[in-house]
């Protein structure tokens, strides 16, 4: 649920491949799963997304955008869905 309350402000979210990141099927340029415990990738992906940030390539207004295309209702009924699996 954080990574939806920080998309709908616009954030961009960077989160382990073990969070619920996967499950809210972002694109590239609204959020970036990581293998969870890998440094090295987390390090590279903190880099590329500050240099996306000072070149102007991340819209705050896309990412809010896709936030709201994703329904609170819809994640929780994907929830329990995962859940009941």
């Amino acid at each position: 649920m954080v990574y939806l309350e920080a998309l709908a402000h616009g954030c961009y979210v960077i989160g382990s491949e073990n969070s619920g990141i996967p499950d809210i099927e972002a694109p590239e340029f609204v959020a970036r799963a990581v293998p969870a415990g890998d440094i090295g990738e987390l390090e590279s992906t903190l880099e590329r997304t500050v240099r996306l940030f000072r070149a102007g390539e991340v819209s705050r207004s896309a990412i809010a955008t896709f936030a709201r295309s994703r329904s609170w209702r819809a994640f929780r009924k994907a929830v329990v869905s995962i859940a009941s699996q």
